[in-house]
């Protein structure tokens, strides 16, 4: 993906996206073992999440450092 390409609203949606899954992850039942996107189980989707909060930074972006 084009990072440093993507809109700043774009950029800032796909971040809250990320946040937003692992927020519904984490409000499911414990040890249910259905968690609707499997953010912790996939390394992907942290370092996805790593890679908008750099660029965020580096545009000088607020946003909020997801929390794993």
């Amino acid at each position: 993906m084009d990072i440093p390409g993507l809109s700043d609203d774009s950029l800032q949606a796909l971040h809250r996206c990320i946040a937003e899954a692992l927020a519904a992850d984490d409000a499911s039942p414990a040890g249910s073992g259905d968690k609707p996107y499997g953010v912790r189980q996939h390394s992907d989707w942290r370092k996805q999440a790593d890679e908008y909060e750099m660029e965020l930074s580096a545009r000088g972006l607020k946003f909020t450092p997801i929390q794993w």
